[in-house]
């Protein structure tokens, strides 16, 4: 927590997305940091020890899963919610 607002850290491949989220979360009183894939991601969570973490399950590096599992495994950040998200969009 910076301050007194929660730390969100979004992981996603797709900028436009994590605009997206990051404008409506700042707007209501959160502090937002961002990651492009899973392997950025683990690195900014051992820095910022975000509150809650955003987490896209596609992505290219390491996907969200993956992320995921090493979150939990972590002796110092197993303990961090995490919150899948996914936009895949596939007609079949």
């Amino acid at each position: 927590m910076i301050g007194n607002r929660a730390t969100v850290l979004i992981v996603d491949d797709e900028a436009m997305v994590r605009d997206l989220y990051r404008v409506a979360l700042e707007h209501a009183g959160y502090q937002v940091i961002e990651a492009p894939d899973g392997q950025a991601g683990l690195e900014v969570v051992s820095t910022a020890k975000p509150d809650i973490v955003l987490l896209d399950v596609r992505m290219p590096k390491m996907n969200g899963i993956e992320m995921l599992r090493k979150l939990k495994e972590s002796d110092t950040a197993h303990e961090v919610p995490v919150v899948m998200l996914s936009n895949f969009d596939e007609p079949s």
